[in-house]
């Protein structure tokens, strides 16, 4: 309707109007705005025409559900019987709605600015970890431009909200890593809260990186001696507690869990390694890089059926490649610029990789997942890919 498409400039010129004055590195502005622009124009033509084919995945009936108990003065989830995750993401819509009407094009523009700011973080990141503005811009520009980032980022979809909570809470680390902050705990722990009903599988992450934040901001982290002792104890505590739930049969009821989750995510027409479940710990070693691989790096040239698993093979390329220059000799001299950010940085993209590689079994649900991850190769990347410019010029 005309309302709702001078609704939608009019919040594409505030949006536009806070990028323009916000105060940061004039490169990475550009940048910024460039992608905004870009998902906006990508936002319009899916809303209005036809582009992806996520049309399922719409959570526009679970807002306006929320926002209608608001207005009447029912209780918030009256009424509601969506998963936790469309709630936590409904209830943020809800109060969009109720403030600028029942239009979707409007949460799209708020997910493209949110998408967009994910850059943002990302410089940020760089910048404290390499001292480097050029491989910064670089990094940021990776991620602004990503195709995964600006699709999934234009969307009625929880992604964009969780892409931007993730790369600030990094961003909030690596202040913290160097001085204490009150606002910056404060903001860490509400992201962290707020992820986890979004996407409530990654309490077992934050919990893996919040031990490992500890322990490289105690001073043990400072000591090889010291590393190496608190790795036995941790490993001796695992297999403690391995032990304990052993005897308690807890397994068998978390692999149960596990194959109702792959045979869910099997549902769609690009779906991998169907079939394979967990019995054993020892199915869980084996199945676990082979998952990683098609995760990360599908879907494959071999495994594709339709155009939109084409593009997404051909992105994979393009992440192999960044992937490969991440782990250059010269993107792992940064952990000797700052190593307790890397070891963070590090950490979190590789036990969240693998945590959701190993129940996950659809090219599709792996394109976006992996998206909160790869942004930190992008920054890995980013310091040896500069090199490579500077040296074919």
């Amino acid at each position: 309707t005309g309302a709702e498409f001078a609704l939608s400039i009019l919040s594409i010129a505030l949006l536009l109007v806070y990028l323009l004055v916000a105060d940061r590195n004039e490169t990475v502005k550009k940048i910024i705005i460039a992608s905004f622009l870009v998902r906006v124009g990508v936002a319009f033509v899916d809303h209005y025409g036809y582009l992806t084919h996520y049309g399922w995945d719409d959570f526009f009936p679970i807002a306006m559900q929320i926002k209608n108990n608001l207005v009447r003065g029912y209780p918030m989830l009256a009424n509601v019987t969506e998963s936790i995750h469309g709630v936590a993401y409904g209830v943020f819509c809800s109060f969009i709605y109720y403030l600028f009407g029942d239009h979707q094009i409007i949460m799209r523009m708020v997910n493209c600015f949110l998408g967009t700011l994910v850059a943002d973080r990302v410089y940020r990141i760089s910048l404290r970890l390499t001292g480097d503005h050029a491989s910064s811009a670089l990094a940021a520009g990776i991620t602004a431009f990503y195709p995964s980032f600006i699709i999934y980022c234009a969307l009625d979809m929880r992604d964009a909200m969780i892409f931007f909570l993730t790369a600030d809470m990094l961003y909030r680390i690596s202040l913290l890593l160097r001085q204490k902050s009150g606002k910056d705990l404060a903001l860490f722990a509400l992201e962290v809260v707020a992820l986890y009903f979004l996407r409530t599988q990654y309490l077992l992450l934050f919990t893996m990186v919040g031990l490992v934040y500890l322990f490289v901001r105690s001073n043990l982290f400072q000591s090889r001696l010291q590393r190496l002792a608190i790795s036995l104890l941790l490993l001796g505590l695992v297999w403690t507690g391995y032990q304990v739930l052993q005897q308690r049969d807890y397994f068998p009821v978390l692999f149960k869990y596990m194959n109702a989750d792959l045979a869910y995510r099997t549902a769609g027409g690009s779906a991998y390694l169907v079939g394979v479940q967990y019995e054993t710990w020892w199915d869980v070693i084996r199945w676990t890089p082979v998952r990683m691989i098609h995760f990360a790096f599908g879907p494959f040239l071999w495994t594709v059926r339709n155009v939109f698993m084409l593009l997404g093979s051909i992105e994979s390329l393009l992440l192999l490649f960044i992937v490969i220059a991440a782990f250059s000799k010269r993107a792992r001299q940064l952990y000797y610029q700052d190593p307790k950010l890397y070891m963070v940085l590090f950490l979190f993209a590789v036990i969240g990789l693998l945590s959701s590689a190993m129940i996950d079994s659809n090219y599709g649900t792996a394109l976006r997942h992996k998206m909160n991850f790869i942004f930190i190769f992008f920054i890995f990347g980013a310091a040896a890919i500069k090199c490579i410019k500077v040296r074919i010029v």
